[in-house]
């Protein structure tokens, strides 16, 4: 029974994350998202290097980062964990370099599982969001942005082949979503009273 309202107030908590944002977040994030998919499909790849590149760097400095907070005599995080973070970070950014061919093709299976579990949280938040929030369209279009992620992270685990042109597509029609949601949560904004 528990479980069943932690779960609850979860996708409550979401739901709220949902009806507090700006309708600008929606615009910049749909922005970003467009150019990047368009760079992609242009430019695949050197859009692949610098992703495994930046995979790279980020895993070096989550490494750097971790080995200082290691060495720190005041913490209040397990040293275990700090240490597992550290060597992760240090062995993801060496094999970035190393055999990128590898790192790329965890970072695809992450992407696609991240992709699936994104889509069922916006999925589920967006046919539990109330109507007074931001209208139908809003609801639906959250809807379809959730199953839209899941749909592409179901076809980046199955079909790596064909990984940045899924990737460039998706990002296009998911920051479309996003600029679509802008315009609807600004517009109902304007309607609202007060």
């Amino acid at each position: 029974m528990e479980d069943k309202a932690r779960k609850i107030s979860f996708f409550e908590e979401k739901k709220a994350d949902y009806a507090r944002r700006k309708w600008y977040d929606w615009l910049y994030k749909g922005i970003i998202m467009v150019v990047f998919g368009i760079l992609t499909l242009i430019w695949p790849e050197e859009s692949s290097k610098i992703i495994i590149s930046l995979i790279g760097i980020l895993g070096f400095a989550i490494g750097a980062f971790k080995l200082f907070v290691f060495f720190k005599k005041e913490t209040d995080q397990n040293k275990v964990m700090i240490g597992f973070e550290m060597f992760a970070g240090i062995i993801i950014g060496i094999l970035s370099f190393a055999a990128p061919g590898f790192v790329g093709t965890i970072a695809v299976f992450v992407v696609g599982l991240t992709l699936i579990y994104l889509g069922v949280l916006e999925t589920v938040v967006g046919f539990l969001l109330p109507l007074k929030t931001a209208g139908s369209w809003y609801k639906w279009v959250i809807a379809l942005a959730g199953i839209a992620s899941i749909t592409f992270g179901v076809i980046i685990i199955s079909r790596f082949e064909i990984i940045l042109w899924i990737i460039s597509l998706y990002a296009i029609f998911g920051g479309t979503l996003l600029l679509a949601r802008s315009i609807i949560r600004k517009n109902h904004l304007k309607k609202k009273p007060g």
